[in-house]
């Protein structure tokens, strides 16, 4: 993993986790065959309950989205972290001091 500090001493950029980046691309494709009826191999394959527990990551805020695609989540914020969230609040603000974005 490569570490460097942003020069306006904004995030630590990192490499992406391919592991948020792969549950935010199943959380999409969950979506279009839960919502949408859009089928996609990505997820054809998930149990019901699987696809529940990804479509909800599809509603989290899209600058947290950003954030994982960027590689400047916060370091805890891993993929076995977001899937043992049961309740990830709907507003916006709720989910960036959840997952550590804003402060308490």
């Amino acid at each position: 993993m490569r570490l460097a500090i942003a020069p306006d001493n904004g995030p630590i950029k990192r490499d992406p986790d391919p592991v948020l980046l792969r549950l935010v691309a199943h959380a999409f494709a969950a979506q279009d065959l839960l919502v949408r009826g859009i089928s996609s191999p990505m997820v054809n394959h998930y149990k019901q309950r699987h696809l529940q527990q990804l479509v909800r990551l599809s509603y989290m805020a899209p600058d947290i989205i950003s954030a994982i695609v960027n590689g400047t989540q916060p370091p805890d914020l891993t993929g076995r972290k977001i899937m043992r969230i049961n309740k990830i609040p709907l507003d916006w603000d709720g989910q960036r001091k959840m997952f550590g974005f804003a402060s308490t």
